[in-house]
């Protein structure tokens, strides 16, 4: 009965902010809408923005199932760009919303993940510091997520393949110049200490 529930109201939300993406959906009106009571609502989220994360994150990993396991980070990023490229009526609504800063959040933290992994396997091969891998994944990770968060607000014009095989080529000219100056000044001045 639980998940039907939570379903149901994820469901319902997506649902009504479809059809009015201009409104403010209240818990009151979603929960009138499943006949529910407020407290069963709470029960499965604490707010509406969580919702509304929950919803997209649960619509990114159905998507992305498929390409999940031993997949490159292009793969997974464009799994879940194609999501929000599909249902991009439903995105456009929530970003005018109190939800944007929880997506936008999650979607720095999921960028992180997938650039650390792909710097680390780039870098194994060098003599680069933790401290060096780390800048370069903050850096990277700031880079792109800001390109994703522009291409969110801007309308999602450009289709999910187009995004990510443009992040794809800047990312590789970025990391491979990044790669030889750090190497270049470990030569010169020794590895930086980590602090």
């Amino acid at each position: 009965m639980g998940y039907r529930t939570k379903e149901q109201l994820m469901k319902a939300y997506h649902d009504m902010t479809v059809e009015n993406p201009s409104g403010r959906i209240t818990v009151v009106d979603l929960c009138t809408k499943c006949h529910i009571r407020r407290q069963t609502f709470y029960n499965y989220f604490s707010d509406i923005p969580d919702l509304v994360l929950q919803y997209c994150i649960q619509q990114i990993r159905e998507g992305s199932r498929h390409s999940r396991r031993h997949a490159d980070w292009q793969k997974v990023m464009q799994s879940a760009l194609a999501y929000c490229y599909t249902d991009s009526r439903f995105i456009q609504a929530v970003l005018s919303t109190d939800a944007k800063d929880r997506l936008i959040q999650y979607s720095h933290a999921r960028m992180h993940d997938f650039l650390c992994g792909h710097i680390e396997a780039v870098t194994a091969e060098t003599a680069l510091s933790t401290l060096q891998k780390d800048y370069l994944c903050r850096y990277h990770q700031h880079a792109l997520a800001g390109i994703i968060t522009d291409w969110f607000v801007r309308g999602m014009k450009e289709d999910p393949e187009t995004v990510i095989d443009l992040m794809d080529d800047i990312l590789k000219d970025s990391l491979s110049s990044a790669i030889g100056n750090f190497q270049a000044r470990n030569d010169l001045f020794g590895m930086p200490e980590c602090i």
